[in-house]
């Protein structure tokens, strides 16, 4: 959302996810006003499942435990998702479709090269 500071789209599937997570009028809020939000705003409004950690020390001595749980699961949770949503994939490749087309239109406006021009040189 933050590219669009500079006349870009951007393609990072969030507009999917993002209106899906926090519905639709917190989802414009967010890229519209693109203010800094705090891991526990994030959390409250469903951005984001589960905060990890109280500081960063405790998050760098839980995240090897973890990323070895995910690893060990990772196939069983790989087949429940795709069991659990048939058609995402191809509405994620939708979704992909329309933001690469998007972005190529921000790429031949004058828009964004004035704007890029701007943030590269001043």
């Amino acid at each position: 959302p933050h590219y669009r500071k500079m006349a870009l789209f951007g393609s990072e599937y969030w507009t999917y996810s993002l209106p899906r997570r926090v519905g639709i009028p917190m989802a414009e809020e967010l890229t519209t006003n693109l203010q800094p939000l705090l891991a526990t705003e994030a959390h409250r409004i469903g951005m984001i499942d589960e905060i990890v950690g109280t500081d960063a020390a405790d998050l760098n001595n839980q995240l090897h435990a973890r990323c070895l749980r995910l690893q060990a699961d990772s196939r069983d949770l790989l087949q429940q998702k795709r069991a659990a949503t048939p058609s995402l994939w191809a509405t994620l490749e939708e979704h992909r479709h329309q933001e690469l087309l998007r972005m190529r239109r921000c790429f031949h406006g004058n828009e964004y090269h004035e704007r890029r021009r701007k943030f590269v040189y001043h």
